[in-house]
């Protein structure tokens, strides 16, 4: 055993009677209040500036989503509002590509078909951008290219499903008589 050991085995009784006085009992108060008061540490810092960063981030990809959208429906109207043609072309054309889309859905096809119908979408959303762009008088080149590709479109669904007719014979039975032919 060490010394301090055997001075404090010896001396126990002194220990247990002896109590610390009030300096000792206001420097630990002292040490204990500059604990509790100390600043905030780096991690919690970094935790809040990642979450406000987060809610930033998450704010201006919605801003920017639906500021996109926005002006998508306002080129829209726009374009209807010059060209009263294409208006009405493009509701024939949507009311012929949603009734043949509704048979398509009922064949098994591949998700790369809706990905393709999804382009030309993009492309025509495209050119109605370009249409409001174009100097007064030039309208008509971009209103006709509008329209054939409204069309390229449909022609393009009625070969998937010219094809996929021929694969499925039993099916365009049954289609033909949900619709009514």
């Amino acid at each position: 055993m060490d010394r301090l050991e055997e001075f404090i085995k010896a001396n126990r009784e002194e220990f247990d009677h002896a109590v610390p006085g009030l300096k000792v009992w206001a420097h630990l108060d002292k040490n204990l209040e500059q604990r509790r008061s100390r600043p905030l540490a780096l991690r919690t810092y970094l935790r809040a500036a990642a979450a406000v960063l987060l809610l930033l981030v998450t704010g201006g990809i919605g801003g920017l989503y639906l500021a996109s959208t926005f002006q998508q429906k306002q080129a829209i109207a726009s374009v209807e509002s010059i060209s009263p043609e294409l208006s009405e072309a493009a509701k024939y054309y949507d009311a012929l590509f949603e009734q043949k889309y509704q048979q398509l859905a009922s064949y098994p096809h591949d998700e790369s078909i809706d990905a393709d119908i999804a382009q030309i979408d993009q492309a025509m959303t495209e050119l109605k951008q370009d249409l409001l762009n174009v100097p007064k008088g030039s309208e008509e080149q971009i209103i006709q290219n509008l329209i054939k590709t409204y069309q390229l479109k449909l022609q393009i669904l009625e070969r998937i499903l010219d094809q996929l007719e021929s694969v499925h014979p039993t099916q365009e039975k049954t289609n033909k008589h949900e619709i009514g032919i």
